[in-house]
């Protein structure tokens, strides 16, 4: 079995993307695709497992979690039910989406994870220019509850080279890796959604129709909101 696991980065219409895959959900398992959707936190369920203490105790996970043990133990039986389904299922082409796939220092562990049940993975992400990519960024993390010392000013900030994509390299071998660029003018039929979804087709060598597109998500703020946010 084969397994396509969307890995982000933030704020490159991850969000659009899990929308569109959990609405389109029964046509891709038409054509033997299997989407992973847990009851509740789908783009994190699988993730928390290897987020650490850190991540895991930020005020976005605090609030559905007392302490972080409790995410990783919520996690692990999102996990327990992802494998049971695929293990009954037995899809031809399987896919997991979340941007914190992209930020894992170490994704040793969750390869070997994924290994357990797939004989083969394929990583795909995003990259999107750099001051767009910044900007974004910093609104995203004051909505996730940062502090403004934990921001980031333009001369301290450092491109995430994809994320630390070369540990995925290292792991599953560049053939295994797709990277595209989140620019209208590259992205097939100028949405990253559609662009997404023909990526899958490739890989799945499947012909998918056009998805059902999803509304807008996660659009950002407006910078004196953004702004007032920090402040709470």
């Amino acid at each position: 079995m084969h397994i396509i696991v969307h890995i982000g980065p933030p704020k490159t219409g991850t969000s659009s993307i899990q929308a569109a895959l959990r609405i389109n959900r029964d046509y891709l398992a038409s054509q033997d695709i299997y989407v992973y959707q847990a009851q509740k936190m789908t783009s994190k369920a699988l993730a928390l497992a290897f987020m650490g203490e850190t991540r895991n105790s930020m005020p976005d996970i605090r609030q559905h979690f007392p302490a972080a043990a409790d995410a990783v133990a919520w996690s692990e039986a999102c996990w327990e039910e992802f494998e049971a389904e695929v293990s009954a299922r037995k899809p031809a082409v399987s896919v997991i989406s979340s941007e914190m796939f992209g930020n894992l220092r170490d994704p040793s562990a969750f390869v070997a994870r994924l290994g357990r049940t797939f004989e083969r993975i394929t990583v795909v992400g995003y990259v999107r220019d750099p001051v767009e990519l910044y900007v974004s960024q910093l609104a995203q993390h004051i909505r996730s509850g940062a502090r403004f010392r934990d921001l980031k000013s333009p001369l301290e900030y450092k491109y995430p080279k994809i994320w630390r994509i070369d540990n995925y390299i290292e792991l599953l071998g560049l053939a295994n890796i797709r990277v595209r660029n989140f620019s209208r003018s590259n992205l097939r039929g100028g949405d990253v959604v559609v662009d997404f979804f023909q990526t899958v087709a490739y890989l799945a060598k499947r012909k998918i129709a056009l998805p059902t597109m999803p509304e807008r998500v996660n659009e950002s703020l407006p910078a004196a909101a953004t702004v007032w946010l920090m402040t709470l």
